[in-house]
């Protein structure tokens, strides 16, 4: 279990600095991986003394949870938008679809955040964060269904939207473990699989 952070900035000059660590943060992992990082590659990095780094962070295991809280809440905007009503007249093929498309593009380009989504096998509160997540993920398209197609019955559409987002899941932590012709394939039978499942009922 990390330690908590030390201290939440308060002022935006410490928010800078809180921000300028957690970014220097991302680009080590990118560089040398998780487990080579140490907390004086990362004081480096970020232009900062190791000190002003321990004001807000006690260890490396506190700053890839600070990074997991941030790419957390970037993930949750992205489904709040794509599951959004100004699209509820889209077919739901394109919406899974783009869905699938956007959560792919967001780790392909934040290998930090990959590293860390990989990493939540072995941190039992970053497991948590992901299971916090899906079921905040689940809930919002389970609204978005509700609203496309309001006969459904409540209890059976609350459980096909979280079995989306787990089989999504699943697939996706598959995928990243396979080279990336293999991956790209996953992907497109990723959006597959959600379109087959939800096809009888929406």
């Amino acid at each position: 279990m990390p330690e908590p952070l030390r201290r939440l900035p308060q002022q935006a000059r410490s928010r800078l600095r809180f921000n300028q660590i957690l970014d220097a943060a991302a680009l080590v992992f990118e560089e040398v991986g998780y487990e080579m990082a140490s907390t004086e590659l990362i004081a480096v990095q970020a232009n900062t003394s190791i000190g002003s780094l321990y004001r807000f962070f006690p260890d490396k295991s506190a700053i890839l949870h600070a990074l997991g809280d941030r790419y957390y809440e970037e993930l949750k905007a992205l489904f709040d938008n794509i599951f959004h009503p100004k699209n509820i007249d889209k077919p739901l093929a394109d919406i899974l679809s783009e869905a699938v498309d956007l959560c792919d593009n967001f780790y392909s380009n934040n290998l930090a955040a990959r590293i860390i989504f990989l990493q939540s096998q072995a941190f039992p509160q970053l497991q948590t964060m992901n299971r916090r997540l899906d079921n905040e993920v689940a809930v919002i398209f389970d609204t978005f269904l509700a609203l496309r197609q309001p006969n459904v019955e409540a209890e059976q559409r609350r459980l096909m939207a979280l079995m989306v987002v787990e089989i999504a899941s699943a697939l996706q932590l598959f995928y990243w473990n396979q080279d990336e012709q293999l991956r790209q394939k996953i992907v497109m039978e990723t959006k597959l699989v959600l379109i087959r499942y939800l096809e009888p009922i929406f």
